[in-house]
């Protein structure tokens, strides 16, 4: 079905997972695996804090009714669980 897995080697913390789970797919279909480095494009603006990204994001969700704050903060919680089982490893 795949013949070449493609995954990013750009140094960050998540790569580890990432390579991972296309090492997996790569033996599942006996593909070849290609490591691609990105280097993200510079900014042109000033650069947001992630918090404050965070915080902004958060707090149009809520007024946009997309979600409710406990929604909001059990979603959080799974990833918080999920990145802390799979960096335990």
């Amino acid at each position: 079905m795949y013949r070449v897995i493609m995954a990013p080697s750009a140094g960050s913390e998540f790569e580890r997972s990432a390579i991972s789970v296309a090492v997996k797919l790569a033996q599942r279909f006996e593909a070849d695996l290609r490591l691609v480095r990105v280097d993200p494009a510079p900014a042109m603006a000033d650069s947001i804090p992630a918090i404050q990204l965070l915080a902004s994001t958060q707090q149009l969700l809520l007024e946009e009714g997309v979600v409710s704050e406990p929604e909001l903060d059990a979603r959080a919680a799974t990833i918080a669980n999920e990145w802390a089982h799979d960096h335990d490893h």
